[in-house]
Formats: structure tokens, C-alpha cells, sequence
């Protein structure tokens, strides 16, 4: 049906995962820093061959600095964003 946004938003949900219960952080292996800011690194993460930007935060700080509601809303809209020019999220622990 043209027009329905529901059945595009549940396909694009289908199609990415962005909770894996099945997997962990520690599948991942870190490769280098490739970036850093005030809540912490992004890492070139490697899994099953393929290269992955991982970004790990510190909680402490984001809790310290009343952080907490924007970095939900950072990974909301990353979850929900799908376009060639946006890195897409591909899972979150």
C-alpha cells in the first residue's frame, strides 16, 4: 500500500538490527582509536571480516554531565535514520 509509512517503518526495522541479544560487545575485535570526544572513543571494530566504527561511552560521565536524555535521543534517531550520507546504527549494548 503507497503511502502507508507503518509498513516502511516495520520493514526498515526487520532489516536492522539494532538489539542483538544473541551477540556482545566482546565479538567485536577493536582495531584502533579512530575518534574521541567528551564521553569517549570510536573504535574501528572488526566482525566477521567486516569494519564496524564502534563507539563506546563512559556512563559515569554522561550521568556527572546530565547527558543521559541526549545520548538516548542520539541513539533513537541513529536507530531510525536510513540514508546513504547518515552511518547507519547497526546494534547498541
Amino acid at each position: 500500500m503507497e503511502g502507508d509509512n507503518s509498513t516502511v517503518d516495520e520493514s526498515n526495522q526487520e532489516r536492522r538490527q539494532v538489539e542483538n541479544k544473541e551477540r556482545s560487545i566482546t565479538d567485536y575485535k577493536l582495531v584502533r582509536i579512530i575518534g574521541t570526544g567528551t564521553f569517549g572513543k570510536v573504535y574501528l571494530a572488526l566482525l566477521d571480516g567486516k569494519g564496524y566504527a564502534l563507539k563506546m561511552l563512559h556512563k559515569k560521565k554522561i550521568i556527572d554531565l546530565k547527558q543521559v536524555d541526549h545520548i538516548k535521543n542520539e541513539k533513537n534517531i541513529l536507530a531510525g535514520a536510513s540514508h546513504p550520507f547518515i552511518v547507519n546504527l547497526v546494534e547498541a549494548f
